[in-house]
């Protein structure tokens, strides 16, 4: 009589991993795609194969906890194995490469290396750490022939599937009732779920507004101006003495008789440029133009001695003096420390693989001074700048490149954008400043972004849910 054991771990785990893979199969089947290898039948590297039309897919199918970092595990090959398969195939004939698995250990630092979140220096990061991989001559060889361009592509178009073996089963079981219904039945499910996902949910709610209040102080200080020129006054008074001189603006085109405004009351060091007497106003007196330059000006005098410097309408953290391109060690990342908040970094250098600066990240900030519900105050955005050297902005195709890293669900939906205005909100409604602070900023302020209470939810229904008032009815 034969001794079998029908739960021990070994068949039970061969047996999910059938399962799971059967349940991949089944769920590329509803995308209209079709089988053409299976490992269970065929001695191949990928465990499934499945095309549609001209598109390829190699599915690696892990039902199981794996990390590509760990040594031990055998993923960490196998990507390399996938990778060497795609070099060798010409490039109109490469796959798609897939992996399913039950969970990634590290999975935020594995978002670094695969799919289309993935960040270069990471991925060749990675790519040439090989210890320990022990390949063959010809495979090493056909790695080191790869250019940069072919292992980015590979890594970046990789997709990850995280999903259990349950989890799966039901995805493909909602997927199959779909495809079984006519498509009359079809476009009244839609228009049925377009319906409920309209109608709001009647309860009472708060819509915070990218919308922060400015206070500014209601006196300014004026002076009759020998210049039209705010350069020209600049100039003379820096060709004199290198002191740091008080924020100002002057209005050219405002009146025959230049003038010198500011928030501070003491003008004297722009003399002998400025004649008569210094004598204050009424800053709400001034037209709406006027009151803006002033404000505007001001603004940004604020958020200099906070330590951050303008391109254009941004404002973003910024090295005090440029990096260099081969620095002797790699500089620091900006970190800001704000009370009851995690320490945020702000700024980070990117390096290449020699050690070379590639480029810098910083956090920014759009913003337009503007009115709303009659208050003046600041519209805000929150973004990316990036600069070649910590200070100077980077502009054309490079920057375009970049900022497509953000252009994805993970950056853009409305969660993320909610903790990237609370961020600015309490930077910049802190006492924060990395310089000395003017006198006039104890009466200008920047107040937390405005809140609305509405009678109604932005939060919708799930699938197939019906509200209960739609349901009596």
């Amino acid at each position: 009589m034969s001794w079998e054991e029908f739960e021990s771990e070994r068949e039970a785990r061969n047996y999910n991993s059938e399962l799971y893979k059967k349940y991949i199969i089944r769920y590329y089947q509803t995308q209209g795609f079709h089988l053409t290898k299976n490992s269970l039948y065929e001695g191949t590297l990928s465990d499934i194969v499945m095309e549609k039309n001209n598109e390829s897919l190699w599915i690696e199918a892990k039902n199981t906890q794996v990390s590509i970092f760990a040594k031990s595990d055998k993923l960490r090959s196998e990507i390399f194995d996938y990778f060497y398969n795609w070099l060798i195939l010409r490039p109109e004939r490469r796959f798609k490469f897939v992996i399913f698995a039950n969970k990634f250990s590290r999975k935020n630092d594995t978002k670094k290396i695969l799919t289309a979140e993935a960040e270069k220096v990471e991925i060749l990061n990675w790519f040439n750490d090989q210890e320990e991989l022990n390949f063959k001559k010809k495979k090493l060889k056909k790695f080191e022939s790869a250019n940069e361009s072919e292992i980015i592509e590979f890594f970046k178009n990789t997709d990850v599937k995280v999903c259990s073996l349950f989890g799966l089963l039901e995805r493909v079981k909602d997927r199959e009732d779909i495809v079984r219904k006519n498509l009359n039945s079809q476009h009244k499910r839609l228009l049925r779920e377009i319906k409920n996902r309209r109608d709001l949910i009647r309860e009472k709610d708060k819509l915070v507004l990218n919308f922060m209040e400015l206070r500014y102080p209601q006196i300014f200080w004026q002076a009759q101006s020998k210049f039209k020129l705010k350069k020209t006054i600049i100039d003379k008074v820096r060709s004199e003495d290198n002191q740091r001189f008080p924020e100002f603006v002057v209005p050219r085109f405002e009146a025959p008789e230049q003038v010198v405004r500011s928030f501070e009351k003491n003008l004297n060091v722009f003399r002998p440029y400025i004649v008569g007497p210094i004598y204050d106003r009424e800053t709400d007196r001034l037209d709406i133009q006027r009151k803006r330059e002033l404000l505007y000006t001001s603004m940004r005098r604020y958020l200099w001695c906070k330590g951050l410097r303008r391109w254009e309408s941004d404002f973003f953290f910024a090295y005090d003096d440029p990096i260099n391109e081969k620095p002797k060690n790699n500089v620091e990342s900006i970190k800001i420390n704000l009370p009851n908040r995690k320490i945020q970094t702000v700024t980070k250098p990117i390096y290449k693989p020699d050690g070379t600066l590639y480029y810098v990240e910083h956090k920014s900030i759009f913003i337009r001074l503007d009115e709303y519900d009659g208050k003046m105050g600041l519209f805000i955005w929150p973004g990316f700048v990036f600069t070649n050297n910590g200070v100077n902005a980077i502009t054309g195709d490079f920057s375009s490149n970049l900022h497509k890293k953000y252009l994805n669900p993970k950056w853009n939906r409305n969660p993320s954008w909610r903790l990237r205005l609370e961020f600015w909100s309490d930077f910049l409604t802190s006492d924060y400043f990395t310089r000395e602070k003017d006198p006039w900023f104890d009466e200008f302020k920047i107040i937390t972004l405005m809140e609305h209470t509405v009678n109604w939810s932005s939060k919708t229904i799930g699938v197939n849910d019906t509200r209960i008032d739609k349901f009596f009815n």
